[in-house]
């Protein structure tokens, strides 16, 4: 299989995927006898590539805010290639009113990847983080600052003026200002390689313990051995369900199950772990911070002006060589006692692969012929998810908790790889600490497919909470001690969801028929709608500092839970039309058809400026403030373009009408 997404012209931030894989399978079933048989499966995937390449290489990612990402992403170019092999032995056997199964796999993989990732350099610009004041002294000196900041004073405002006045990430990219260069020494070695093992047995039974009573049980091991620095895990989960025919009429059905179900860790933990961790021997990193004073330490001002200089009109956002930061003084080397800047990712010593605990509860009811009504409900219980945490900070006792930004922070005392803790600037600890609930009420209406007609209509009313909902530096905590204050609504979570199905047949013509009854003959009409409730946000604050490097995008202020706001609903109707212009055994088939998304172009926002300026007193919708709140708020649909930087205002939406027409033909 081969698969590509290359589009011309490439978008100014974007990526060429490539993927090709070869699959080998073959299986041997015996029948040993007639209540008894034996299932071999293997499956070699000798050669699974994948590319994914800028079609802008060797330049830097610039990233605006949290919503804008300009220029090479920092994470190409990525190469990897995969060899995957499986092995199951299954045994099936019917006694009586049981039907067991016992069996076993065996799934070894090798990674082989290669990802220069921070080889060009990550600009970050953040919203609000710098006052008219800093610019002033970036661009006219010291003294003219001085001068800013004390007529700010005698017009009783900060020193640095009214924070809502701070740059935003556009303003700080125009004046030159960025506040976080992330940097990996392009001498380095981005190649990793590595087996996995996963080993898993089972054993479970169907009992049809009467003739309306159906028990399914069985139990599973899994062992599971990643590439180090992930510990090996060996895990039990039981599981047990039943259906039941209460009146013994066939036409209500209760249903029920329970079980655990592990999920193997995922590849990029112990990738990342390996070629951006604290082992000295893949890629080492760096960053430059704007808060650092200069000298002692290389100034993020002197290399983004470099930047700037080395730009052109084909290559407007050019990487630094090894030569370039030399030039400022900034030596990137592994971590060690005389390292400065590190920024790494470890996995703790208790890591645990994630499972849930899932639960379910239905029962439905024949209220018509080939109509039916179901009503269910669903638990899911999720433990160990994985959750980036940076270890390297610890509350600073001698600041006090500032009523808007929160506690402070400071480098945690001693070592980590023989560098000082108080110089590396993020130690990205890929914990599993995280955990969730999910709850869902579902009611279910469906008729099955009779005279022409088939629907289906499903509604869930539900609720999912966790305390992480993703697993990448990019949502760290702000706060790394008040990991309690991370839960909340999922970022996921949909309160109300709504989706009905149809497909309507009319009859094939008879023959003889005339022209009219031919018209209407042999159409297809399925039509398809979507109705849901909001997803939630944050309103975030990258401008707020409290002593961590690099989080400044999941900061919050002090009182403000994590997805305390709904984002806007979404609803669309899609149609489809089909009509058989030919048809008939020893005859090809033609069908004309027609299509829609969105077919009343119902305007579908799908995004929320969550960020706003680092001012307390800066309002919100209904009267309150970013300090105090409250902070359960929604968005507004923008009417110009200088609107689409304002807080609270729909950045993106989903596609308009699009109609489609096709032409089928079968043989």
């Amino acid at each position: 299989m081969r698969q590509t997404d290359d589009v011309s012209p490439a978008a100014q931030f974007s990526t060429s995927e490539q993927q090709r894989d070869y699959t080998l399978t073959a299986s041997w079933t015996r029948a040993i006898r007639p209540t008894l048989a034996n299932t071999l499966r293997v499956q070699a995937v000798p050669s699974n590539t994948y590319a994914d390449h800028s079609p802008a290489p060797n330049g830097s990612e610039i990233d605006l805010g949290n919503q804008t990402q300009l220029g090479t992403p920092f994470i190409n170019p990525y190469d990897a290639r995969w060899r995957r092999f499986q092995f199951d032995e299954n045994l099936s056997w019917i006694s009586g009113n049981h039907s067991f199964k016992f069996g076993g796999s065996w799934r070894p993989d090798l990674y082989d990847a290669r990802q220069k990732v921070w080889f060009g350099g990550q600009w970050q610009f953040a919203d609000g983080a710098y006052s008219i004041a800093n610019i002033a002294a970036l661009g006219f000196g010291a003294s003219a600052a001085s001068a800013l900041a004390a007529f700010n004073v005698s017009q009783g405002y900060p020193a640095g003026g009214p924070p809502s006045t701070n740059l935003s990430a556009v303003q700080s990219y125009l004046a030159g200002a960025p506040t976080v260069l992330l940097q990996a020494d392009t001498n380095s070695n981005p190649h990793w390689s590595a087996w996995a093992h996963a080993l898993g047995l089972f054993a479970q039974d169907s009992w049809k313990a009467t003739p309306r009573l159906v028990l399914n049980y069985g139990i599973r091991f899994d062992y599971y051995r990643d590439p180090a620095p992930v510990p090996p895990a060996a895990r039990i989960s039981p599981r047990l369900g039943l259906a039941w025919d209460p009146a013994g009429n066939q036409k209500t059905v209760i249903r029920a199950a329970a079980g655990l179900f592990f999920a193997p860790t995922a590849f990029m933990i112990p990738f990342y772990a390996n070629v951006v961790g604290v082992s000295g021997k893949y890629i080492n990193q760096t960053a430059l911070v704007a808060g650092l004073p200069s000298p002692p330490f290389p100034s993020i001002f002197a290399a983004w002006a470099l930047q700037a200089a080395k730009a052109t009109p084909g290559v407007p956002n050019p990487s630094l060589s090894a030569s370039d930061l030399a030039s400022l003084g900034v030596v990137i080397g592994p971590p060690g006692p005389t390292t400065f800047g590190n920024f790494v990712y470890s996995v703790p010593s208790n890591f645990q692969p994630a499972y849930t605990i899932q639960a379910s509860f239905s029962i439905a009811r024949e209220i018509a012929r080939n109509l039916s009504l179901e009503a269910g409900y669903l638990m899911y219980r999720s433990l160990h998810i994985e959750q980036s945490i940076d270890v390297n900070f610890v509350r600073n006792p001698n600041i006090p908790v500032d009523p808007f930004v929160g506690p402070a922070y400071m480098p945690r005392p001693g070592f980590t790889a023989g560098e000082p803790n108080s110089s590396i600037f993020q130690n990205n600890a890929l914990s599993s600490t995280g955990s969730g609930y999910y709850h869902g009420a579902v009611l279910s209406l469906s008729r099955r497919f009779d005279k022409g007609l088939q629907f289906q209509a499903n509604y869930t009313f539900s609720r999912a909470i966790d305390d992480t909902s993703d697993f990448s530096a990019l949502s760290t905590p702000f706060r790394p001690d008040l990991m309690n204050m991370e839960r909340g609504l999922s970022n996921f979570n949909i309160t109300h969801n709504f989706v009905a199905n149809a497909v309507y047949t009319t009859p094939s013509r008879t023959r003889g028929s005339g022209a009219m009854a031919w018209l209407l003959s042999d159409i297809t009409v399925s039509p398809i709608l979507y109705a849901r409730s909001g997803v939630p946000f944050t309103l975030l604050v990258p401008g707020l500092a409290n002593g961590t490097i690099g989080h400044n995008s999941t900061a919050r202020p002090w009182y403000e839970g994590r997805n305390g706001s709904i984002g806007p609903s979404f609803a669309s109707w899609e149609m489809r039309v089909s009509k058989a212009i030919l048809r008939g055994e020893g005859r090809p088939r033609i069908d004309i058809i027609a299509q829609a998304q969105n077919l009343l172009n119902r305007t579908n926002f799908a995004v929320v400026n969550g960020n706003s300026p680092a001012d307390p007193n800066y309002p919100l919708p209904g009267g309150g403030t970013l300090g105090s709140g409250p902070y359960r708020v929604t968005g507004f649909a923008p009417t110009s373009v200088s609107d689409l930087s304002v807080p609270l205002a729909y950045t993106a939406a989903y596609p308009a009408r699009q109609v489609s027409l096709a032409l089928r033909i079968g043989f």
